[in-house]
């Protein structure tokens, strides 16, 4: 297992604060994972974003029913290195690196170390003589202990609520949270504070990172790929969102071996735990069978492909000239037509007498669609005639200018 991970995760994106915080609450974290069998593990994860240098501490010392610590053992603390999203799980793993250093100050002297016949891991913040507690995990006997009585046993600190920002797991060496994501902050912390939503054992340590889901933190619902005229409009859908800087746009001529290329980049919602919609139109496009895939990036550089789904854009099959629109106009209308080859075109519009007023298009053009502006701001109001010509086709239309 790594000395230390700061990963985000699906399992527990849920409703998040817009304000960054130092001074934290009950319940504000929870602690998920713990291996009591060396080498001493633990996770917690923050519902609440962090500012960095927040400083939460963390010790083994059992908690009096007369209150205080029962300094017997000792603590570490965990110095936030820059500002800490909620949603974030946060991993330790003994031998101490940065961020975690040892503080022992008000607590015992006998080191932080989880003992295997039963303990204890209390989080706090302050001086450990009058500590703000914020959670506590209790694994020892059947439940919270009327004292303590022992290294191994507490009574459930001041301030807490069992089953909300405290956990009680019937003595179990290496358990972690199972029970599933929740985007409800309380209902999140009330299923973590049920000892049957959590999975251990006794003999081996668990690769917490794993288990907890370490992954990117989009939800991706869906991802479709629609016609609209000869544009490809990507849609896609996210159920939550955390730490989302945003999706790359990759395209690819389909093929055994497809070439990705990007064609654009839409910024994603940073924090969410509601649906978002996104679209990109790709407007570069003929004929043929294309493939699509999306980047998803979060703001630290890991990234995830979504699946890859793949469109035909079918060729135009006929030759055509469509009438303008509007009709009629001031001053400007617009002309469209479709090829079904390559071709020389040319789109040229005349008066009622014949006479030839403006070349819109002269050149050759690949098969597929196209639309023309037309501007006849310096001509008079009448009826005037344009006229498409590819190959051997040619078509004639009338359009009226009205000033």
């Amino acid at each position: 297992m790594k000395k230390l991970g700061l990963l985000i995760i699906l399992l527990f994106v849920l409703a998040i604060s817009n304000f960054a915080q130092t001074t934290l609450s009950a319940g504000d974290i929870a602690i998920v994972g713990y291996n009591f069998d060396d080498p001493d593990d633990f996770a917690f994860v923050t519902f609440v974003n962090l500012d960095a240098g927040t400083v939460i501490r963390f010790t083994d010392d059992g908690w009096l029913a007369a209150g205080g610590f029962r300094p017997n053992e000792g603590g570490i603390q965990y110095t936030a290195p820059t500002s800490i999203v909620a949603g974030t799980v946060i991993y330790f793993l003994s031998p101490i690196a940065t961020p975690w250093s040892v503080n022992n100050t008000g607590l015992g002297s006998g080191g932080f170390s989880l003992a295997t016949g039963g303990d204890q891991i209390i989080a706090f913040q302050g001086d450990a003589t009058t500590p703000n507690i914020i959670y506590a995990l209790n694994s020892d006997g059947t439940g919270w202990a009327a004292d303590a009585t022992s290294a191994n046993n507490s009574a459930l600190p001041t301030g807490l609520t069992n089953g909300f920002s405290a956990v009680s797991i019937n003595e179990i060496d290496n358990a972690y949270y199972s029970g599933g994501p929740n985007p409800d902050l309380n209902a999140l912390r009330l299923l973590i504070g049920d000892q049957t939503n959590w999975t251990g054992n006794d003999t081996t340590p668990f690769e917490l990172e794993t288990l907890l889901g370490v992954g990117l933190p989009v939800e991706l619902t869906s991802f479709s790929a629609t016609t609209i005229g000869k544009d490809v409009k990507l849609s896609w859908n996210t159920a939550t969102e955390v730490n989302n800087y945003g999706f790359e746009i990759e395209k690819a001529s389909s093929s055994t071996t497809p070439i990705w290329n990007k064609i654009g980049f839409v910024n994603g919602n940073g924090n969410s735990n509601s649906p978002k919609d996104y679209s990109f139109i790709d407007d570069k496009v003929v004929s043929g069978k294309y493939s699509y895939r999306l980047k998803q990036i979060d703001n630290d550089g890991q990234f995830e492909y979504s699946k890859v789904i793949e469109i035909d854009i079918n060729g135009t099959k006929k030759f055509e000239l469509t009438q303008n629109y509007p009709n009629p106009f001031n001053p400007t209308t617009n002309i469209q037509y479709a090829i079904s080859s390559r071709q020389f075109v040319t789109l040229k519009v005349y008066d009622v007498l014949g006479n030839e007023l403006k070349t819109l298009v002269s050149e050759n053009k690949e098969a597929g669609n196209y639309s023309v502006n037309f501007n006849a701001s310096n001509l008079p109001s009448g009826v005037y005639i344009y006229k498409l010509q590819a190959g051997e086709f040619t078509q004639t239309r009338k359009m009226t200018l009205l000033k």
